[in-house]
């Protein structure tokens, strides 16, 4: 599903949801050809902006870590950090995210972000708390939090299920001549 776009001097960044967490692409005017724009890993865009040429401005944030504003240069394909980023009291390095996916009654695959600290095993016999909510096409972006340090900490696996979510098809549909 796609969020947001950014008109560039020669082609269109598209921000789009890929089963929870976001994804970015540039797709070139010239011959829309398509190439991916690094991100945090299992994050969320949550705004794009147009610099000068195709370069671009954009805010990502994660399960465990806060906001930070990144530039992504084509010319190099390197995002690269700006002094603008939201600081957190508690440190999330010992932590990770996993994406993994169930399979429901119907066959459904259903993308799951597992949060847990590095090392933790996931054989049922940790505390886990599964969110998830798929109602009316909304599917769960990854967003920071605090209080999931205070779980992590008492050995707990946190799990956020994207019941609206799908899988990423890992290209955006174009009609020559709109770009």
């Amino acid at each position: 599903m796609i969020e947001s776009f950014c008109p560039t001097a020669s082609g269109l960044y598209v921000d789009y949801l890929a089963g929870g967490p976001s994804e970015i692409r540039f797709i070139s005017r010239a011959d829309h050809s398509q190439r991916s724009v690094p991100l945090k890993p299992v994050s969320a865009v949550q705004q794009m902006l147009w610099l000068e040429g195709d370069r671009l401005l954009f805010r990502n944030i994660s399960y465990i870590s806060p906001f930070a504003w990144l530039t992504f240069d084509p010319e190099t394909n390197q995002t690269l950090p700006t002094a603008l980023a939201g600081a957190s009291p508690v440190d999330f390095s010992d932590a990770e995210v996993l994406r993994a996916f169930a399979t429901s009654k119907d066959g459904t695959q259903v993308p799951l972000n597992i949060i847990r600290r590095k090392g933790t095993k996931l054989d049922g016999k940790n505390p886990t708390l599964l969110y998830g909510y798929g109602g009316y096409g909304i599917s769960l972006s990854p967003n920071y939090s605090l209080a999931r340090r205070i779980w992590l900490d008492q050995g707990g696996v946190y799990v956020i299920a994207n019941c609206a979510g799908a899988a990423s098809t890992g290209r955006i549909g174009t009609r020559r001549g709109i770009l």
